[in-house]
């Protein structure tokens, strides 16, 4: 790779200074969950998650997904630059 001037870019750090930890900010709510994910009727616990990607272009794009615990079913996504 270094003879052809390649290099990985899939495991290279962001070059911008970017951190979206803020410390504690807004107000904490209630674990009503108790860490217990495993709904078995649909619609009680859903979450979402975010995933960034760089798009060919060299700028970031976002996916985020929201999952249905009940059947690991995806309700929505959202993708964005």
């Amino acid at each position: 790779m270094g003879s052809l001037d390649l290099e990985v870019t899939v495991y290279s750090r962001h070059s911008s200074n970017y951190h979206s930890y803020k410390g504690n900010i807004g107000t904490v709510n209630d674990n009503i969950l108790n860490q217990k994910f495993n709904a078995k009727e649909p619609y009680t616990v859903i979450h979402t998650d975010i995933a960034q990607v760089k798009l060919s272009n060299g700028q970031w794009g976002y996916v985020s997904a929201v999952i249905d615990e009940a059947n690991q079913e995806i309700i929505g996504t959202v993708v964005s630059s």
